[in-house]
C-alpha cells in the first residue's frame, strides 16, 4: 500500500485532544532537539502537519511526536492536522515508514523497525497466504531491503540484534557495542548472553568478532567466561608492569586485578564444586587439630615441667623396687600415649603423599 496516496481531511484540533502512540517504539526527542525544531517552528511555520486519525476521546499521532512536543514548547494551544482513515496494522507501517524518512535511527531503532514491519507486513498477507509460500521469509527480506536501502542479508543482521538481552540491546543503542560484534551474540542462548555480560559488563564491547565465534565453540557452559576473565587479568597485569612508576595508576589497577581475580575465583567455585567440599573438609580438620593440640598441651605441659623433679626423684628412688615398678607403669603409659600419635600422624603423612 502506498501511504503517499492515501486521502486525507485537514483540520485544526487542540493539541489536548492528540493522543500519543502506543506502538512509538523510537527514541524519544532530547529537551534540546525540541528546542530546535519549536525554533525552527517560530520562524518558518509548522511545514507538515501532524498526521492523525481518529481514536475514542480524541485523535492518534501517527506521525509528529516531536512536532507536538515542539507546539507545546512554544505555548500553542491548536494545531492544523491530516486525519487518515486506517486501521492498527495500517497506522503503525504508516509510523515507522514516517521515522525511516524523518529521522536518522540508531541501529537498534532500525532493528525494531525491521523486526516490526515484518511481522505487520505478515498480518497484511494473512495467515493462509503465509503458511502457502514456503519463501515468503525470503521475500519479505528482499522487500525490506528495497525500502532501507540493504542488502537482504543486512536486513537478516538487523534483524537479530532484537534477539539481544535488553542489556546488550541497550549497549548497541549508546553506539558502545558495535552491531557486527552484536549480531554474532544475538545467536546465543539468552542465559549465555546474560553470562557473558555478567563476566564483562559493558567491557563486552572490547570483543572482536572472531573471538565472539570461538566463544561461541565450547562446549563447557561458563567455562568462555573464565577464558575471557583470564585473559583480561593477564591484560591488567602487563599494563601494571608497564606503568609502574604511575603511582595513582598503579593503584586502580592493583583493584581492578583484585576484583577480577575475585570474580575468576567466584566462577571456579561454580564449576568446580569440588573445591567447596575439600574446603569444608579442611575446615574441620583444623578444627579437630586444634582440640588435639590442646589436649597435648595439656597432658604434656605438666610432664614438662616436672621433668627436673623427675630426674631428681630417680636419681634418689631407683634402690626401691616398688617405686621401679610404678614409675614405669606410668612411663609405658606416657610412651604408648606417643606411639600411638605418631603412628597417627605418619598414617596421615603417608595419605597426604
Amino acid at each position: 500500500m502506498n501511504f503517499s496516496q492515501l486521502s486525507y481531511t485537514e483540520m485544526k484540533v487542540r493539541l489536548d485532544e492528540l493522543r500519543e502512540n502506543p506502538w512509538n517504539f523510537f527514541r524519544a526527542a532530547d529537551p534540546e532537539e525540541v528546542r530546535e525544531l519549536a525554533l525552527s517552528i517560530r520562524e518558518h511555520g509548522l511545514l507538515h502537519p501532524i498526521v492523525v486519525r481518529p481514536v475514542e476521546g480524541g485523535y492518534e499521532i501517527i506521525s509528529g511526536h516531536r512536532r507536538k512536543q515542539a507546539l507545546e514548547y512554544l505555548g500553542v494551544k491548536e494545531t492544523t492536522v491530516r486525519v487518515v482513515e486506517v486501521d492498527d496494522v495500517e497506522a503503525e507501517l504508516m509510523l515507522i515508514d514516517a521515522n525511516l524518512e524523518s529521522r536518522a535511527l540508531s541501529p537498534m531503532e532500525v532493528a525494531r523497525a525491521i523486526r516490526r514491519k515484518k511481522e505487520l507486513m505478515g498480518e497484511r498477507r494473512g495467515r493462509k497466504e503465509r503458511n502457502n509460500c514456503a519463501n515468503y521469509s525470503g521475500k519479505t527480506s528482499q522487500l525490506l531491503a528495497s525500502e532501507f536501502g540493504l542488502s537482504p542479508r543486512q536486513i537478516e543482521n538487523y534483524d537479530k540484534l532484537n534477539d539481544l538481552i535488553p542489556e546488550l540491546q541497550l549497549l548497541v543503542e549508546r553506539g558502545k557495542l558495535k552491531p557486527t560484534t552484536a549480531v554474532h551474540i544475538a545467536s546465543w542462548p539468552p542465559e549465555a548472553q546474560r553470562d557473558l555480560y555478567e563476566a564483562l559488563g559493558d567491557e563486552i564491547a572490547e570483543l572482536k568478532v572472531k573471538e565472539v565465534m570461538k566463544l561461541k565453540e565450547e562446549s563447557e557452559r561458563g567455562y568462555f567466561v573464565l577464558r575471557i576473565l583470564q585473559r583480561k587479568l593477564e591484560e591488567v597485569e602487563a599494563r601494571l608492569a608497564e606503568y609502574t612508576q604511575a603511582e595513582e595508576l598503579k593503584e586502580n589497577l592493583k583493584e581492578e586485578i583484585a576484583r577480577l581475580r575475585l570474580q575468576k575465583k567466584q566462577l571456579e567455585y561454580d564449576i568446580i564444586d569440588r573445591q567447596n567440599a575439600l574446603k569444608a573438609l579442611e575446615n574441620r580438620a583444623v578444627k579437630k587439630g586444634a582440640a588435639l593440640i590442646e589436649l597435648l598441651e595439656r597432658l604434656c605441659r605438666p610432664v614438662q615441667a616436672a621433668l627436673p623433679d623427675i630426674e631428681h626423684y630417680l636419681g634418689e628412688g631407683l634402690e626401691d623396687e616398688a617405686f621401679r615398678a610404678y614409675a614405669l607403669r606410668w612411663a609405658a603409659v606416657l610412651r604408648q600415649a606417643a606411639l600411638l600419635i605418631e603412628e597417627r600422624l605418619q598414617s596421615k603423612m603417608r595419605r597426604v603423599k
